[in-house]
């Protein structure tokens, strides 16, 4: 049997450049904001935290640039806030927002 391709996860590591290791601590701060609220689905939580780290060192592919560190976390800030928007209380999305 052939091995499973494991580009999902892949992508949700951070590959080395100094951008990337730039983006995992951005990315760990932006993360403890919305993992410091009581999700009801704490599943909904993880998932949407893994597609917002893929989709952010998805956007560093190719080039080690410190502007794409900022398109990065826009993406990954996105995808977080799509998943709390339809999981919190508007209060505590609204209290995440104004600490972004």
């Amino acid at each position: 049997m052939a091995p499973r391709s494991s580009s999902s996860t892949q992508a949700a590591r951070p590959r080395g450049g100094r951008t990337s290791r730039a983006l995992a601590g951005h990315l760990r701060r932006l993360e403890a904001i919305f993992s410091a609220r009581e999700w009801p689905n704490a599943r909904t939580f993880a998932r949407a935290r893994s597609r917002a780290r893929e989709r952010a060192y998805a956007a560093l592919e190719g080039a080690d640039e410190p502007a794409r560190v900022k398109l990065a976390l826009r993406l990954a800030t996105t995808e977080l806030l799509a998943a709390a928007g339809a999981e919190l209380d508007p209060h505590d999305t609204a209290r995440i927002v104004a600490e972004l």
